[in-house]
């Protein structure tokens, strides 16, 4: 112990008598490590650490799928749902969930300001799944999943505290939701909101139980509108979890044949949660490694020349009886000494991204808010300053420790191993380079592709739209087909469109890249019908106003838009979209054909629907342009569009609709005036997702413009990092060649014959590591291909244009000391020691 402390205080006064050298080293480790630590804080909260649940990795997803109909996961009905429960024998629980907004109009003080939360109904086993327990009152009973004793309600603590003051006798109080009462029973712990963000929600604020009137189209099959969680028994995997409910499935399917070619799909939570980001986040995380690297690189070269310098020093303590491997004990003292200091910068660098990447990633990064510095990263960051310290310790103290000593104790002498050392630099520098091109290529994929997605034709025009949501209460528009229900979207309209500063105003079932429609069968009254349900096609439908294309400049393909004069016709109309008249309609003109958005009648099983029943039959009176709703870099899906008064005298229409209206200046300055017309109209409705339209559409960027931009900084200090090292070894090399450039000039080489000497060694590192970092490319981005759209992982033009880059940095590098070594003064060169 005496010896080290020996060994520390020494090389603390060492570095300090080199306070240039001490302070670019620590800053280049700083750099490398507080951006491992920032990731890895980010890699440790999402794909590491546990769910907060007990047992996590018990909980799964249990969702329908349709490989015949290219359908890889979607909802399950009610009495499906009903039937898992019952035949399943691996679930400890399992329970039905379906996220759903509230109008929240009055509290047990009797305020009436409208507020709309974000809530789920959910099965009476839900909180069983989870294992989770109220922090006062209590949660559902299997009693409470009976339409009539349903409305009770668990609030989560965020609402129990903003909205109702946290208040400790709202237990037993009833409030208004959807304008009905119900009574409070429960309030959940700080932090629960499941489902939140994470699965693509906004976070949960308050839970009611899944009752449903047996009468309603939501008890019956085919309507698949539950999302299902269930916690596997103890001992059970997930393949087993599979068989069993496949087995399940084929009992059902021979029991309800309307069931034929459909599967089961069970995903974990942990890969519900996180599976979208994983690769990316692994990729960054692999990035700031290789940036760590180049930085241990350009230290070890420092330390490398640092060492030349402290060759006599050597050598005297080598004669004095010193061992070798003493000396490398010493040396690598000195650089766990700038490991240590840099690892402490880097925590502090990290200390300050990580609030930056929290704040990027909130819109698409799951569980983004947990992300923090916490024990597991102070560790991370301890052992990669330890690691990192040998790493560009161990090779310069080896190195430094051969000495000659009759050389180096002599008069002028520069130490044996001035070749080897160039040699070891050398490769230093060609590894950097190597590193640098993989980033490099990996941030000119993304960027490419990023630019590619931003020059997407979405299929609208976002600029000067605001959209928001209104959701309107059963319990006070009863009747989804009544006047009343489309009476309050045309009456809103109308009064929107008299707003100063809107040039038109509509209301939709579903936004772009919002939300998504309804799957509906589609079939043509004018072909004969398909042999089988499962030939069937699936079409999304979404319902419009009248100017919804207009308002979204969406674009006329052929025939017309929907007009006022639609809303009294006899005769429902609707509007397809491009690839639903391509696949539809190949080779003809669909207008004024007529089509039904079902299967035959024939083909449905008796009960399922009222005898005589037909599906309301629609002439298609236009085509417009493809509108990208899922997605930028999603296909196009066959869409149907009809007008949403008439479907009230056919069909259910939708309660919850979007407001949409174009501006002539700023759209986010007339949400006050909107908001004061719904409440004019009905003073408890609600409005929410408040947004632009161009906000919407920067939002679906946000995950690859996340990715794209950490890529692209780490490329971008990796390659100045890269021209530094070959800038250093190239510069160090023309001191100690200065002699030796000397004798050249004397005996008669020309100053232009210097310059490329120097540019020529520089050059043949730089194009070695240039060769490596290529090979090493072809390999690592192939990765990346499930983040890239447009361009393939080994785009040659990406390759070409990154080696070109880098290739014009190194020379770039090369030329300040190779126009150094050209204007060497023969006599001072000749004198120089």
């Amino acid at each position: 112990m005496t010896t080290l402390w020996q060994d520390v205080r020494y090389g603390a006064r060492v570095l300090l008598s080199k306070p240039g050298f001490t302070l670019i080293a620590m800053l280049a480790l700083a750099l490398g490590i507080g951006a491992n630590s920032a990731i890895f804080s980010v890699v440790n909260t999402v794909l590491l650490r546990p769910l907060p649940f007990d047992k996590p990795e018990q909980l799964m997803f249990v969702n329908l799928t349709n490989p015949e109909k290219g359908i890889s996961s979607f909802g399950v009905s009610l009495p499906d749902f009903r039937e898992w429960r019952d035949r399943n024998q691996v679930f400890e629980h399992i329970a039905a969930m379906n996220i759903q907004d509230f109008n929240l109009s009055a509290g047990p003080s009797g305020d009436t300001e409208p507020e709309r939360i974000s809530g789920a109904t959910v099965s009476a086993d839900f909180f069983s799944v989870l294992r989770l327990n109220p922090a006062e009152g209590r949660v559902f009973s299997a009693e409470e999943e009976q339409f009539g004793n349903h409305r009770v309600v668990v609030l989560s603590h965020a609402v129990w505290q903003q909205r109702f003051g946290g208040r400790h006798d709202l237990i037993g109080q009833p409030i208004t939701l959807n304008g009905e009462t119900f009574t409070v029973i429960g309030i959940m712990p700080p932090g629960f909101q499941f489902p939140d963000s994470s699965l693509g929600a906004p976070a949960t604020g308050l839970w009611t139980p899944l009752a449903v009137d047996p009468s309603s189209e939501y008890n019956t099959r085919g309507n698949y509108w539950l999302s299902v969680m269930a916690r596997l028994k103890p001992g059970v995997s997930e393949a087993q979890a599979g068989s069993n409910m496949t087995s399940v499935m084929e009992q059902l399917q021979r029991e309800v044949p309307d069931l034929a070619g459909m599967g089961v799909r069970i995903v974990s939570l942990r890969q519900a949660t996180v599976g979208s980001v994983e690769t990316a986040l692994w990729i960054l995380l692999a990035a700031v490694g290789f940036v760590l690297l180049i930085a241990c690189a350009n230290v070890a070269n420092l330390l490398l020349a640092r060492a030349t310098a402290r060759q006599k020093e050597i050598a005297v303590r080598t004669a004095l009886g010193a061992s070798r491997g003493r000396i490398v004990r010493q040396l690598l003292t000195e650089s766990m000494m700038l490991g240590l200091s840099g690892g402490a910068l880097g925590i502090l660098l990290a200390l300050w991204s990580v609030d930056l990447l929290a704040r990027l990633s909130s819109d698409n990064l799951p569980r983004a808010g947990e992300i923090k510095i916490d024990i597991a990263v102070v560790a991370f960051t301890l052992a990669v300053s330890l690691l990192t310290s040998l790493i560009f310790g161990l090779a310069p103290a080896l190195h430094a420790s051969r000495v000659d000593l009759n050389e180096s104790l002599s008069e002028g002498g520069r130490g044996s191993s001035a070749g080897g050392g160039r040699r070891l630099r050398g490769a230093l520098v060609a590894a950097e380079i190597a590193l640098s091109l993989v980033l490099l290529i990996g941030a000119g994929l993304m960027i490419n592709s990023f630019l590619r997605l931003q020059n997407v034709n979405p299929g609208f025009k976002a600029d000067h739209v605001l959209t928001m949501q209104m959701t309107l209460p059963q319990a006070r528009y009863p009747d989804a087909r009544s006047d009343l229900t489309s009476g309050f979207f045309q009456q809103l309209i109308e009064r929107v469109r008299t707003l100063p500063g809107v040039e038109s105003a509509a209301v939709t079932s579903s936004l772009p890249l919002v939300a998504g429609g309804w799957g509906k069968m589609f079939t043509r009254e004018d072909r004969p019908a398909p042999a089988s349900m499962e030939e069937v096609p699936l079409v999304q439908y979404r319902q419009m106003s009248s100017d919804y294309f207009n308002t979204l400049k969406v674009p006329l393909m052929k025939g017309r838009f929907f007009s006022d004069e639609d809303n009294n016709s006899k005769v429902p109309v609707a509007i397809l979209n491009e690839t639903a008249a391509d696949r539809f309609f190949e080779g003809e003109d669909p207008i004024g054909k007529v089509i039904k958005l079902g299967p035959p009648e024939e083909m449905i099983p008796p009960g399922i629907v009222p005898p005589g029943f037909r599906f309301p039959r629609f002439t298609i009176v236009g085509v417009v342009a493809d509108v990208k709703h899922y997605g930028l870099d999603q296909g196009v899906r066959p869409e149907v569009y009809t007008p949403h008064a008439i479907l009230t005298k056919w069909q259910d229409s939708a309660r919850t609709m979007f407001l949409a209206m174009r501006t002539t200046g700023d759209p986010m300055t007339l949400v006050g005036a909107v908001r004061s017309q719904v409440l004019a109209i009905d003073k408890d409705q609600p409005i929410s997702q408040v947004a632009s339209m161009e906000s919407l559409l920067s939002t679906s960027l946000a995950q690859p413009r996340f990715s794209m931009l950490l890529l692209g900084i780490f490329a971008g200090v990796a390659l100045v990092l890269a021209a530094v090292g070959v800038y250093g070894v190239m510069s160090y090399s023309v001191t100690q060649r200065t002699r030796e450039i000397g004798i050249r000039i004397a005996l008669g080489a020309r100053s232009e014959d210097v310059f490329k000497i120097v540019v020529r060694e520089g050059m043949t590192v730089a194009l070695i590591g240039i060769v490596i970092g290529l090979a090493g490319a072809l390999a690592v981005t192939r990765v990346m291909a499930t983040l890239l759209f447009g361009v393939t992982a080994t785009d040659p033009l990406t390759f070409a244009a990154v080696s070109v880059l880098l290739t014009g940095v190194a020379l770039g590098a090369c030329f300040v000391p190779a126009r150094r070594a050209a204007k060497v003064d023969p006599m001072v060169a000749l004198r120089y020691e």
